[in-house]
């Protein structure tokens, strides 16, 4: 699901987004957003969370500030019946 959103966020002109190799650093190493932040150089941080129940999908994504670790954008995106 990362490589996905990594792929799509690319098409976007003006954002930057960083490779999937460096974001793996981080998978479950104790970090703020505010340490991967500075450590990344970027200034927004997209997180996200799937969870499965029977037949159904449910994928949130947030949009997070660096600086003030303040949620800009979520949005739940579900599947199955």
């Amino acid at each position: 699901m990362t490589e996905e959103l990594i792929y799509t966020l690319t098409k976007i002109v003006k954002l930057r987004v960083i490779a999937y190799t460096s974001l793996m650093a981080y998978k479950g190493r104790p970090k703020t957003v505010s340490e991967v932040g500075e450590e990344l150089k970027v200034g927004m941080v997209i997180e996200r969370s799937v969870r499965k129940a029977g037949s159904k999908l449910r994928i949130t994504v947030h949009l997070i500030d660096v600086d003030t670790e303040e949620h800009v954008w979520a949005h739940v995106f579900t599947t199955g019946n």
